[in-house]
């Protein structure tokens, strides 16, 4: 289980609390939406929160990798679940966390068999 508090978007706007099961089988080499309010991941399955950010969720074999955009002014929170990883060259092992923030991309090479969450957020000015 991992509990995740990020921001709502506006002064009022509830939080929100959910929990809910995500098959790893369905997250199997590619970054897909666990919670989001950003547009573009409306009937993706994803939990709804309230802020224009995205919480990615994937496995990773080892040897494998993935990458992610981000647009300008957005920022990520990167934290191994499981397994050992390099982001952008840098190795981080299971529960170790990663504020990326400046970047355009970040690469998610898998050293060992991974699971790995990603939250994109906005800038918060």
């Amino acid at each position: 289980i991992f509990q995740i508090w990020i921001l709502t978007d506006a002064p009022g706007h509830d939080a929100r609390w959910e929990s809910r099961a995500f098959p790893k089988e369905s997250r199997d080499g590619a970054l897909v939406p666990l919670a989001s309010g950003r547009r573009g991941y409306n009937g993706s399955g994803a939990l709804r929160i309230n802020q224009d950010a995205a919480v990615l969720g994937a496995t990773v074999l080892a040897g494998h990798r993935l990458e992610h955009a981000f647009e300008p002014g957005r920022h990520g929170y990167l934290v191994p679940a499981k397994g050992r990883l390099k982001i952008n060259g840098q190795e981080v092992k299971a529960r170790d966390g990663v504020a990326i923030t400046g970047e355009e991309r970040v690469v998610i090479e898998a050293l060992e068999d991974s699971e790995v969450l990603l939250a994109d957020v906005p800038s918060q000015g």
